[in-house]
């Protein structure tokens, strides 16, 4: 969160970094990236206009003032057309926004909200004539003027013509979140109504849609008052049903006494699972004792078993939940024998144990899933890359590989491998692991780790001649090696997009796709967003995508919608995160060779570049380590905090940007603004190039895990091979830090030039 005192003059740099944008961007700017405070100092002596009037609305509502809020939404409902002196009353401002003017893309979201606050103001029969004066723009404005006209009728005692406008807008719905939201308020009614067992079938329908979710909480909460204060009598399977809800948000009393008026012979499984549930909360052995209302080895016995497992395991308590899954190792249902053999295996190397490799052994010998023999093969391989037994390692990485090639180690595994073999001299066998690192894993960090180790064979002089040699004789499977080796080493760069013509196209035109939809994305049922990336709401533009209805095969248009929008106005984080989002869905893997321009510069943005300038050339730091630091902590998000305190763009602990503000004698600041972020990320990473000598390895896992873990670690672990030294680092997430800002550090610099 933004602190309340942030220094104007921060403030003042800001705009002026954006300044050289166009004026289009300013509101954008404002909205993603400013605190209510500096947008309404900025906009209040402004040049009126629709978006300038809706984003200050929104601001004044978020500021609790509605007088003032309600002013500005009255001024963005017609595109030219202002209130002037107009009485902010109800029947001068339905009568303004009645009238024949031409309307702005916000009128339909203005008079949404003006509904609205009229409502709070309890002028309930204007609140629902304005709130008719909405078109049907987006479904999430038709649902909300829709509450807002139900909830008028309703103070106007008016319940029934309320309840049947409502059941009329839900036949309409296929948004969960929609239909949510329409059940919550007719329940609500219903109450009103004493009509409790037509609201309890509506929470019911609310948590069936979702038990986890937080109105799911607040639906079943209701129900338990109507159980327990007005004494309604419902079935089991609505207690059952309630209980289960009640316990995934974590309301354990409600959910005990609801739990204990189930018949005690019932054998339902949501019932012994709320039960086995709310038991663990106080005695883990009277959980395990409830199974033995099944007969041992019975297949509900195992499922109750493992349930009980997995329940314990998730809660945090892994160590204990080891002893259940053993009782599952034996059992004649193969899933869950796999199960439990994956469960206990894992547990036992999350912990350091050897006992770890019995049961990968057992799972590999039963053939469990590819993916997860190759993930066991790789674990069993490391232990001897650390202890430098590379005969071992090479054994268990090939059976790693040739388990899956495309598994979630697969790249690490044909890393290692390729090492080893190069270090043999088996040049053949190095170049396969090395071709197979660059044609299945190209996104991977480890890839682009093996660019610092590529042979002399591969040098940039005679990548052309062999990519020609392999075209020669139509080998597409080197040439698309070569290629991809070519570009990740700016290799003939101006020849690349004539090279990829001579792929297969079934490797190139899914790339090809995705560079149309980036620039070439036209209107859709998502183009209804675009007036929200205008003024930086990101509220407005997620809670519009909530109530679009769920469709997978939609979910192509969305994302590269969402993509394009980002892009337009070089908001990195949200092009970053959703062009992820659209090449998941594509099922397409980072490959930079094959990628457009524009594809490449929304996955690699230059966000904030006037700030990185400034601090890069203040604190002697390369440009294209800042942007590579700030994507790998925070993926471009000002306002991302960590679960450990990390916060900003750069993820600052709050002990270690108070040494950087005395050290730059700054008294007032505020992590989550863009330039401070910067500016104290910056100022940390040279402070530790110096430390380290520009060894950019160490610097990273000094800003990772703190330089006094990496003095302890350059004593303890082998600085000779920095991979070597990178793999064994003691914090896994120090390792993944490192590897993966490498990859973008080189990715950067590949694209943007070394600076």
């Amino acid at each position: 969160m933004y602190y309340k005192n942030i220094l104007i003059f921060v403030f003042v740099l800001l705009f002026s970094c954006y300044s050289s944008a166009k004026n289009n961007t300013e509101f954008a700017n404002l909205g993603f990236y400013s605190p209510p405070e500096q947008i309404i100092e900025r906009l209040t002596n402004s040049q009126s206009s629709p978006e300038r009037n809706f984003l200050l609305g929104i601001t004044y509502k978020k500021q609790k003032d509605l007088k003032s809020a309600l002013k500005c939404f009255v001024d963005s409902a017609f595109k030219s057309h202002r209130s002037g002196q107009i009485k902010l009353y109800a029947q001068p401002i339905y009568s303004f926004l009645k009238s024949y003017n031409t309307k702005s893309p916000y009128y339909d979201d203005a008079v949404n909200e003006i509904a609205d606050i009229f409502f709070k103001y309890k002028e309930y029969e204007y609140a629902e004539k304005i709130a008719k004066l909405a078109g049907n723009s987006s479904p999430r404005i038709s649902v909300e003027t829709t509450l807002t006209i139900a909830s008028s009728l309703s103070e106007m005692k008016k319940n029934d013509e309320a309840i049947k406008l409502l059941s009329n807008k839900l036949k309409e719905q296929n948004s969960r979140i929609a239909q949510s939201v329409l059940y919550m308020k007719r329940a609500a009614f219903y109450g009103k109504n004493l009509d409790y067992n037509s609201a309890i079938k509506d929470y019911i329908s609310i948590i069936e849609l979702n038990p986890e979710n937080w109105r799911a909480g607040i639906a079943a909460q209701q129900i338990y008052r109507f159980i327990t204060v007005n004494n309604i009598n419902v079935s089991e399977d609505i207690i059952i049903t309630t209980t289960h809800a009640l316990i995934k948000n974590k309301s354990f009393n409600e959910a005990e006494k609801l739990s204990v008026r189930i018949n005690a012979n019932s054998r339902k499984t949501t019932h012994i699972q709320n039960r086995i549930e709310l038991l663990l909360r106080k005695n883990q052995q009277a959980a395990f004792e409830l199974l033995n209302i099944y007969p041992k080895n019975s297949a509900e016995y195992q499922n109750m078993l493992f349930f009980l497992a997995e329940r314990i395991r998730i809660s945090g308590n892994r160590n204990a939940s080891v002893k259940y899954y053993d009782m599952l190792t034996s059992s004649n249902n193969k899933d869950l024998r796999l199960k439990a053999l994956l469960r206990a295996g894992n547990i036992h190397e999350r912990n350091n144990s050897a006992l770890y490799r019995g049961y990968y052994e057992k799972y590999i010998s039963q053939n469990g899933d590819p993916a997860e023999i190759q993930r066991m093969f790789w674990l069993m391989a490391r232990p001897e890359l650390r202890v430098k037994n590379n005969e071992k390692a090479k054994e268990l990485l090939l059976k790693s590989v040739n388990a899956s090639a495309h598994g979630t180690h697969s790249a690490r595994a044909y890393f290692w491998l390729y090492k080893i073999f190069s270090a043999e001299q088996n040049t053949t066998l190095a170049e396969e692991a090395l071709s197979n690192l660059f044609t299945k894993h190209p996104g991977s960090v480890y890839t682009w780790a093996a660019l610092d180790i590529l042979p002399q064979e591969l040098s940039k002089d005679n990548l052309k001649k062999l990519f020609n040699e392999a075209k020669d004789v139509n080998n597409t499977d080197r040439m698309f090696f070569l290629h991809n080796l070519m570009f990740f080493t700016g290799t003939e760069k101006n020849a690349a997009k004539t090279r990829i013509t001579s792929l297969p196209t079934s490797i190139t035109d899914p790339y090809s796709k995705l560079e149309d939809y980036i620039t070439k994305t036209k209107g859709n049922v998502f183009f209804e967003i675009q007036k929200y990336f205008a003024i930086g709401s990101v509220e407005y533009i997620n809670k519009t995508l909530d109530y679009i209805p769920e469709n997978k095969d939609l979910d192509e248009i969305k994302f590269a919608t969402l993509t394009k929008f980002a892009y337009e106005l070089n908001n990195a984080t949200l092009t970053v995160n959703n062009m992820v989002k659209l090449m998941r869905v594509m099922s397409l893997s980072e490959n930079l060779a094959l990628m457009g321009n524009n594809s490449i510069k929304a996955i690699i943005p230059k966000g904030f570049e006037n700030f990185v300038k400034s601090s890069s050339k203040r604190f002697s730091v390369p440009e294209n380590l800042i942007y590579s630091i700030t994507k790998a902590e925070s993926m471009f998000n000002h306002q991302a905090v960590s679960s450990a305190g990390a916060t900003g763009l750069m993820q600052l602990m709050p002990p270690t940007a108070a040494d950087i503000a005395k050290r730059l004698n700054i008294t007032q600041y505020s992590l989550t603004n863009p330039e401070i972020s910067i500016t104290f990320g910056t100022s940390y990473i040279s402070r530790l190039n110096r430390l380290y000598k520009d060894q950019y390895i160490f610097s990273l896992a000094a800003y990772n895990a703190g330089m006094g873990n990496v003095n302890k670690w350059l004593q303890s672990v082998d600085t000779t091979d920095l991979d070597y030294f990178t793999e064994f680092v003691p914090f896994a997430e120090t390792n993944y830090y490192i590897v993966r800002t490498g990859k973008f550090y080189k990715q950067y610099n590949l694209i943007y030039g070394n600076k």
